[in-house]
């Protein structure tokens, strides 16, 4: 009798043990799904910017899905160029540029501020 009790004991350890690695695999999982490969949509807003574009900073806030550029555009028509170019990104959405920034003939620095869109592109 002693030795069925000892091999149940073995076999709780082991179920708790399965449960224990299912519990990782499903916090795994969870995790994976929220991954984001950020590489190609760099490359991709990064072709965005024509010339006479410099950028300063870039900033993606992931939870907010928010992306925020700063930086100097040599003329007017240039940042309305490079806004246009972020507007063609499919996951990017809501491109803002203050209108104050567009009554500048040159020399403009800018914030351009948008939404990121979950979908399989991002």
């Amino acid at each position: 009798m002693e030795s069925i009790v000892q091999i149940d004991n073995q076999h709780t350890e082991e179920i708790r043990t399965i449960i224990q690695i299912n519990k990782a695999l499903d916090h795994t999982r969870e995790i994976q799904k929220e991954f984001v490969v950020w590489t190609p949509k760099l490359e991709k807003i990064t072709s965005a910017i024509p010339e006479g574009i410099t950028i300063y900073s870039q900033s993606i806030s992931y939870p907010d899905k928010m992306l925020t550029l700063t930086g100097l555009a040599s003329t007017r028509d240039n940042l309305i160029t490079f806004h246009e170019n972020l507007k063609k990104i499919p996951f990017v959405q809501g491109v803002n540029t203050p209108l104050s920034e567009l009554t500048q003939p040159e020399n403009i620095s800018f914030t351009i501020t948008a939404s990121l869109v979950n979908q399989d592109s991002l």
